[in-house]
């Protein structure tokens, strides 16, 4: 599954396997919280989550079930089976003032690579835990300063605020990007300006 830096679903892989016998369950878990203050505006909380609590397959109908959690689901290191992935964020209004900051949470996973291509010894490895935060501001012109400007929200922002490096992967060299295609986003970190005008 491929994720757009706020945590929308861009793509969707469904890899086709021959399997005797798949074993999945797992928990989603959602909170959020609305502040409403007399002085400092309002404040809403949110975070979900999704853990994998099971993912246990067989290759052949009634042969020994697998612990798959962590493991790559591709064959070539571009999705992992993770056990725990969440995103909590921070939204703040003020006046015609809004912020908002948010990050994103994917669990490490168990890869392998050859880390000396003079023995080609196979060497396995965890992959990183991983957060990536993004955070953006935004101003609301109503009518304070013209007509010509009215009803315009001027925001600055920034995807992967903290430039945060994606985790190795290698699948024994079988991932050609070095790292997981279908859970990141290869994009650094990104900042830019938008201008919205409301026109009447």
């Amino acid at each position: 599954m491929l994720l757009a830096g706020n945590g929308d679903i861009l793509l969707v892989n469904s890899v086709f396997f021959n399997v005797g016998e798949t074993n999945a369950s797992g928990f989603d878990f959602s909170a959020n919280y609305v502040l409403n203050t007399d002085n400092m505006g309002r404040f809403e909380f949110n975070g979900i989550a999704t853990m994998l609590d099971t993912y246990d397959r067989a290759f052949t109908l009634g042969g020994q079930l697998n612990d798959l959690i962590g493991s790559d689901a591709t064959g070539s290191g571009d999705d992992f089976y993770i056990e725990w992935k969440g995103r909590v964020s921070v939204d703040w209004t003020y006046r015609d003032f809004n912020v908002y900051i948010g990050g994103s949470y994917t669990g490490g996973y168990d890869d392998t690579h050859y880390p000396d291509t003079s023995t080609w010894a196979e060497v396995d490895f965890r992959g990183d835990d991983t957060w990536i935060f993004d955070a953006q501001v935004s101003y609301s012109i109503r009518d304070q300063w013209g007509s010509a400007l009215k009803d315009t929200k001027l925001t600055i922002g920034a995807r992967n605020l903290f430039d945060q490096d994606l985790p190795y992967a290698s699948a024994l060299f079988g991932n050609s990007t070095g790292y997981r295609g279908f859970l990141y986003n290869p994009e650094g970190q990104f900042f830019y300006i938008r201008t919205n005008k409301r026109l009447q």
